[in-house]
């Protein structure tokens, strides 16, 4: 069946009951018209003339008459009454939807709302989910972040170098030097109570201040000169072509800056101080091989301890020698 033909059987369903309206209403007035007919055309004017004139048997005919139709009429008005009424919810139930909109369009409408809703829950989960993925690649990037800030700190510094390279690059100059009869110093350097200062610290920032120190003193040397270890323990530093007035310059300028703190520019380093403690040996005055250079240099950075913050001691004959400096609590 189409949606034509299932709009006409409504639309004629209506007309009926609108026909059969009209019919019950002119049927229940048609007595009562009668009833009006005879009492103008008969009554009144046997009123006027008075029951005498009137022949006994058309009298009687005609109050029967009078009679039956107007039983006749209230039967037939109380019947349509009753109708009128089954008719009116007839008409109402077969009301036509509003002009310009059929059924079926409506139907479409619901459909069509219905799949949009849909739609937008779908829609909402999605973002939601996206939500949640975003907050998870935030965290996997914060991770990935602290991670490559720790890898970074654990890498050298450039232009460092680790102790065994160190200690073999000074082999080499000694064996130059001896040769070229050249002059060098050994400057040991060390920061005093650099744990106590940064404990409270997390473990990635205390990295980052021990990277930016170390690359603070090594922008403060020659290109020339070679500098390993780290604020844990202490730096050692290897000075070419330096003789003991320049070695000792170098040291209490480090010194001081340490001490002063100028070389803090970050915000991890903000509120903590420092001191620093200095000792220096040269070659060939106070030794001619390595590792008598490095005793000596402990021996004077020993006495520099002694003596106190910011000291810078030069190795002489008096200072003990002693393989265990710096001592094992400051490290």
């Amino acid at each position: 069946m189409t949606s034509a033909s299932r709009a006409t059987r409504p639309a004629a369903g209506v007309e009926t009951q609108r026909r059969l309206l009209t019919l019950f209403a002119s049927a229940s007035l048609m007595p009562v018209l009668l009833l009006v007919y005879v009492f103008v055309v008969y009554i009144l004017p046997v009123a006027r003339q008075g029951a005498s004139t009137l022949q006994p048997t058309p009298l009687v005919m005609l109050i029967i008459a009078s009679v039956i139709l107007a039983v006749s009429g209230t039967i037939l008005i109380a019947t349509t009454s009753r109708r009128l009424g089954s008719i009116a919810a007839s008409l109402a139930a077969a009301a036509p939807p509003p002009p310009g909109v059929r059924a079926d369009e409506l139907a479409q409408v619901e459909t069509a709302a219905r799949r949009l809703k849909g739609v937008i829950d779908h829609q909402k989960a999605e973002i939601l989910q996206l939500r949640q993925e975003q907050a998870q690649l935030r965290q996997d990037l914060q991770h990935s972040r602290e991670e490559a800030e720790r890898v970074a700190a654990a890498q050298p510094v450039p232009g460092t170098w680790d102790l065994d390279g160190w200690q073999g690059y000074l082999d080499q100059e000694v064996e130059r030097s001896r040769r070229y009869h050249r002059h060098f110093c050994v400057l040991f350097l060390q920061l005093e109570r650099f744990a106590e200062a940064v404990n409270r610290l997390p473990t990635v920032e205390r990295e980052e201040i021990a990277r930016s120190i170390t690359e603070r003193l090594r922008s403060w040397v020659r290109l020339s000169d070679l500098m390993a270890g780290s604020p844990q323990q202490y730096f050692v530093m290897l000075l070419p072509e330096t003789e003991v007035h320049g070695g000792r310059k170098v040291a209490e300028r480090m010194v001081a800056r340490l001490c002063d703190g100028s070389f803090v520019t970050r915000s991890a380093l903000q509120g903590i101080s420092f001191a620093a403690s200095a000792g220096l040996a040269c070659f060939p005055d106070d030794a001619r091989d390595s590792g008598g250079l490095i005793e000596c240099a402990r021996a004077a950075l020993a006495a520099a301890c002694t003596e106190g913050n910011g000291a810078v001691a030069i190795y002489d004959k008096n200072q003990r020698k002693s393989g265990d400096w710096p001592p094992a609590s400051s490290q």
